[in-house]
């Protein structure tokens, strides 16, 4: 799908009210095929920037992994890893950029899982359960400010984006 149309989505979706995530998708109609706007995105990251990303663009990457492997599989599957897309200093840089750009609250429950990356030790293993299951609880809860940080992320950066499919 050209980059054009996923925007169009996106802004369909955004003045219809509803609220998107990178699990179920559109969340008031998880039928709805638009909802899958974000996987699209990742889609289109994944084929014009396969190597190095800008760092607003990684940033809404790790959100959206982080995002979809908490609520699928546990934010254990993100902070460890498992998939080789989020290593600890990419998840750092996240953190940071969350912070520096004003998204405290995103940026606060995102760097909490920070202890679960490369765990050894399991003599905090009831600790960091309860970390990975407050984690996966908030982004339930907050599904909203998360599809926030989405939309407005990629409408800042809109221009970039469009400009990179002329390539």
């Amino acid at each position: 799908m050209e980059i054009t149309e996923l925007y169009k989505t996106l802004e369909k979706l955004r003045a219809d009210g509803y609220t998107v995530n990178g699990y179920i998708g559109c969340e008031e109609d998880s039928h709805n095929p638009d909802g899958l706007v974000l996987v699209d995105f990742i889609e289109y990251i994944d084929a014009y920037y396969s190597d190095e990303k800008p760092i607003w663009l990684e940033t809404f990457y790790q959100v959206f992994m982080w995002q979809y492997n908490s609520m699928y599989e546990g934010a254990t599957t993100y902070y460890s890893n498992f998939y080789g897309l989020s290593d600890y200093q990419k998840i750092v840089e996240t953190g940071d950029f969350l912070k520096n750009n004003g998204y405290m609250v995103i940026a606060e429950k995102f760097t909490a899982g920070i202890v679960l990356c490369e765990q050894e030790d399991d003599s905090d293993a009831e600790d960091l359960i309860q970390i990975s299951s407050q984690i996966e609880q908030w982004l339930d809860q907050n599904t909203k400010p998360v599809w926030d940080f989405y939309y407005e992320i990629l409408e800042k950066h809109k221009n970039e984006l469009l400009e990179s499919q002329q390539f």
